[in-house]
């Protein structure tokens, strides 16, 4: 069953029917296996990932990332908008006997969230979906609720992407799986309105040349993942070529 968001659906209501009607199709495939196995490995070089993290996970979708990872850390909260992903996330914690994920339907101005009471903040795939007034007052949020040295990880698509050339020739398919409300962002603006908002360090990296795009456009053709995860690789490893990849991390500290 595929699903075929309505052109005026809410976020919410978006991302309700790709998670009713498509996720399974696009995440369960050999391409993003190899996505989510890259992502955790920087999350874990990057963001911490000590045994007495507690993570909070904005925009945790169907939870897929955080049962990954669920064994390296204390505790992961993850919130997401969508009902429909909230439950998969919940019965695939369940399923895995992992009791140190929890799982809420809701977005952060609208649940109790202590300050300083995380060590950790995911944001995998949230900052597009927001403008620039709303990027900004969830950063601040975010600074409110991290502990003193907490780590901070955002996770989205960039405007400098080299694959944005294509865009016209696969218009139908980027419609169907993208809400409305999304956009790339330029990771040096993000940077800099990380360091704005109250965060020091903060630094970009490059995580996704092109296999990300290929998971969402192209889902089959599993046997090409190792060699051109290899080529994804040597790619992001090449100064100045890297600044094309497809996605990118800002990774930041709370002073």
């Amino acid at each position: 069953m595929v699903g075929t968001p309505t052109p005026h659906a809410t976020e919410e209501e978006h991302h309700d029917e790709f998670y009713r009607c498509d996720a399974s199709a696009v995440f369960d495939t050999p391409w993003f296996l190899e996505v989510r196995r890259v992502l955790a490995n920087l999350l874990m070089r990057r963001g911490r990932g000590s045994p007495q993290d507690r993570v909070l996970s904005l925009g945790c979708g169907d939870g897929r990332v955080e049962c990954l990872m669920a064994s390296h850390v204390q505790e992961i909260v993850g919130i997401d908008v969508s009902s429909v992903a909230i439950d998969q996330a919940r019965a695939r914690a369940a399923h895995g006997g992992l009791a140190n994920l929890r799982f809420e339907v809701g977005d952060i101005e609208r649940l109790a969230l202590p300050p300083a009471s995380f060590d950790v903040i995911w944001m995998l795939g949230v900052l597009h979906h927001l403008d620039q007034p709303g990027t900004i007052k969830l950063l601040g949020r975010c600074l409110e609720i991290l502990q003193p040295g907490g780590v901070m990880v955002s996770n989205d698509p960039s405007a400098r992407r080299l694959i944005r050339v294509f865009k016209a020739f696969v218009r139908m398919q980027y419609r169907k799986y993208h809400s409305p409300d999304e956009r790339e962002l330029d990771p040096h603006w993000l940077a800099k309105t990380y360091a704005a908002v109250g965060f020091n360090p903060v630094s970009i990296c490059y995580n996704d040349f092109f296999l990300g795009p290929l998971a969402w456009l192209s889902p089959r053709g599993g046997s090409l993942v190792k060699p051109l995860s290899a080529l994804d690789s040597l790619l992001l490893a090449v100064p100045g070529v890297r600044t094309l990849a497809s996605d990118f991390l800002v990774i930041a500290r709370k002073p």
